[in-house]
């Protein structure tokens, strides 16, 4: 868990940098925002983890990632409810422009995690970010 744990406040690290671009591209749409950010990938976060690719699936913006064989999928599967409030709590506290841009563009994150033998996702909708 401890590991699962330490991907999350990594990506939430990464995910911040959305807010600097959400405050300076005015009007920005979920599919701009990706688009931009995926010019950077792939991108070595650390720890055998991998940001692939950066896309938007309707009212989401979606980080593809991939992980380290050992992870415990299961265990970002079955994020609980309070899991995915820490995040959204944790991107209010560390870079208010990008929850602000989440609420005004009516857009979630979403977290699609891959390793060679499974996928797991965690979304934090749009409704996280009022």
């Amino acid at each position: 868990m401890k590991r699962v744990s330490k991907f999350i406040l990594g990506l939430v690290a990464l995910v911040m940098g959305f807010g600097l671009m959400l405050q300076s591209c005015g009007g920005v749409t979920a599919a701009g925002l990706a688009a931009q950010v995926n010019e950077g990938c792939p991108k070595d976060l650390g720890d055998g983890v991998i940001l692939q690719k950066v896309d938007s699936e309707g009212s989401w913006v979606v980080l593809h990632c991939s992980l380290p064989e050992d992870t415990n999928l299961d265990a970002i599967s079955n994020a609980p409810q309070e899991a995915k409030m820490l995040m959204v709590q944790e991107l209010k506290a560390s870079d208010k422009d990008l929850f602000e841009g989440c609420a005004a563009l009516g857009v979630g994150i979403k977290y699609v995690y891959q390793t060679p033998s499974g996928k797991a996702t965690i979304e934090l909708p749009a409704e996280l970010f009022k």
